[in-house]
């Protein structure tokens, strides 16, 4: 396990090596890939086979106060959409324990560190990746920018406080796009925005980022059995040391593959009318 570990350590670095600057970025996004949720849910299924305890026993979630904030129940207790959720509880606790971690030290911080020493990464450099892009709304370019340019060197306090309230955003921005309405009309004639707990589970989401994507943003943003990072830094229940985690660093990744997949849309000459946005 640990020459692999070295062995993809080693190529993920020397993947992002001597290149020139937007070379080395669009090489970074692409170190490796968003959770592939059929591999995930087949790898659950060869670790379950053999076990009992699961399907008798529930489970519960606990967060780092200690409080339990959901509950998953034993196999076999509810109905056919009662089980499915409970799956998806269970996947998420399985990539936060070793899915996402593993991403994080065999290829991630490899490649960042490469590229780091490298080039210094000023926001210059990564301008490219935020002009003219149909994932970032006019205005929040700078905001990018700032949030991005910290990951790289390590500052993940600024980075998360900075970009996830523009990933709330951005979600908004490309459901608009798309023509969906993300706001509600209250009985008193008012219109609130949907915050990202009711962005991420509307219909049309899993269409533009598909599956994969939109399990990691899920399970790490607002789900229980995950991170729930979105609403625990939104409401100031995390410490300085939460920041310093495993997962900020593959969140972070994933925002930055994001903005690159929408640098290549833009890119392109314009879609036909069958196309579907970032999952093209």
């Amino acid at each position: 396990f640990r020459e692999n570990e070295k062995k993809m350590q080693e190529a993920a670095a020397a993947l992002v090596k001597g290149h020139d600057i937007q070379t080395a970025l669009e090489r970074f996004a692409n170190v490796t890939q968003p959770t592939k949720l059929v591999n995930l849910k087949k790898q659950f299924a060869d670790a379950t086979e053999h076990t009992v305890f699961d399907k008798i026993i529930g489970a519960s979630s606990i967060d780092h106060t200690g409080k339990v904030p959901a509950p998953i129940p034993p196999e076999g207790v509810g109905n056919a959409d009662e089980e499915a959720e409970a799956l998806r509880k269970k996947l998420c606790q399985m990539a936060r324990t070793v899915n996402w971690p593993m991403q994080v030290a065999w290829f991630i911080e490899p490649a960042r560190i490469a590229l780091g020493a490298e080039h210094p990464t000023c926001r210059e450099d990564l301008h490219f990746l935020v002009l003219n892009n149909p994932f970032i709304p006019q205005g929040h370019e700078g905001i990018y920018l700032h949030g991005l340019q910290a990951g790289f060197f390590g500052e993940w306090l600024i980075a998360m406080h900075l970009l996830i309230p523009q990933l709330e955003s951005s979600v908004r921005y490309v459901l608009q796009q798309h023509g969906v309405i993300t706001s509600t009309l209250e009985s008193d004639g008012t219109q609130k925005e949907r915050d990202l707990n009711q962005l991420l589970w509307m219909p049309e989401v899993e269409n533009i980022f598909g599956e994969d994507m939109l399990f990691d943003l899920r399970g790490i943003l607002i789900e229980r059995f995950g991170h729930n990072l979105r609403n625990e830094s939104a409401h100031g229940l995390l410490p300085e040391g939460g920041f310093c985690r495993p997962v900020v660093v593959y969140l972070w990744w994933v925002i930055l593959r994001l903005c690159w997949m929408g640098f290549r849309l833009a890119q392109q000459p314009p879609p036909d009318s069958n196309q579907e946005g970032l999952a093209t």
